[in-house]
């Protein structure tokens, strides 16, 4: 993952809920020429103190302006997070201190 500004290289952290979630990230339409959405899941409270740094098997995610950015609960209660837009929604934010993007889901 990379600060769009700089391109220095970055890292994704994700509190989750109290419930089975499941984050997803959807390139926009300019980015996605070779990309599929990516997705997490994750069990009940899982990094709810300190967080999750995401990442995938082929090596650094990658933020872009304009990408999309959606958490649901996988309990069957239909909440959701989002969409949250890079770039122009309030989440995710870069924290320039850790170098990495955040985006909070609280319940």
């Amino acid at each position: 993952m990379q600060q769009p500004e700089t391109g220095k290289p970055a890292q994704k952290s994700v509190e989750i809920a109290e419930s089975p979630t499941r984050s997803a990230d959807f390139a926009n339409s300019a980015n996605a020429a070779n990309l599929e959405p990516i997705h997490w899941d994750f069990s009940p409270g899982e990094g709810g103190q300190s967080g999750l740094v995401l990442s995938v098997p082929q090596g650094d995610v990658e933020l872009h302006p304009g990408d999309v950015l959606v958490a649901f609960a996988q309990d069957g209660s239909r909440r959701y997070w989002g969409p949250y837009v890079v770039g122009q929604t309030q989440l995710p934010f870069w924290n320039a201190e850790r170098s990495e993007w955040q985006l909070l889901i609280q319940p």
